[in-house]
């Protein structure tokens, strides 16, 4: 099924989401970051882009390590971080801090929503568009300042989570037909 473009807010810049998608954009964007910085260009870095660009939800180093290590490809963690780190200033990837998560998730600029829905039971993360808030964040102005980028994390309890504590709260009270 070919993909509509579709329009999405990234820092300083709205592009088409065809264009999002191709690897090149990133790969230029990741040289252009690199060069301006006098940083080394390493299979490592381009390694870990190629990873991270797979990914179409939010992700941690967890997930990248695992995906390196199923393609035989061996970093050290500290490798990931600070390639993750450096990603971050160029601008490439947002990490996102949910508080009691027990990890840093990491998104693609551009690819996922801004919205995103923490369960405060089991960790689960969902993310979520959600055209109304796009559409009132992308027409806010602010006084002297100037938004290049926004996410909304939503904390609270997924219907999973919801139903297993309503039926153990339905196990644990008395039935009518038990207090007679």
């Amino acid at each position: 099924m070919p993909l509509r473009p579709t329009l999405l807010f990234i820092p300083s810049t709205t592009i088409a989401m065809s264009e999002v998608l191709n690897k090149q954009f990133f790969v230029r964007k990741l040289d252009q970051f690199l060069a301006s910085g006098n940083f080394r260009r390493t299979p490592e870095r381009y390694k870990v882009l190629d990873v991270v660009l797979g990914f179409s939800k939010h992700f941690s180093v967890a997930d990248i390590q695992a995906k390196l290590q199923q393609d035989n490809f061996y970093l050290s963690l500290a490798t990931i971080y600070n390639t993750l780190r450096l990603f971050v200033r160029a601008n490439i990837i947002k990490s996102i801090d949910f508080e009691g998560a027990d990890s840093t998730q990491y998104v693609v600029n551009g690819i996922t929503s801004n919205v995103y829905l923490y369960c405060t039971t089991c960790g689960k993360i969902k993310d979520v568009r959600d055209t109304d808030f796009i559409t009132f964040m992308n027409t806010r102005k602010y006084t002297a300042f100037k938004a290049d980028h926004y996410s909304l994390l939503v904390y609270g309890t997924c219907n999973t989570c919801a139903r297993k504590r309503n039926n153990s709260i339905n196990k644990k009270s008395p039935t009518k037909k038990s207090l007679k």
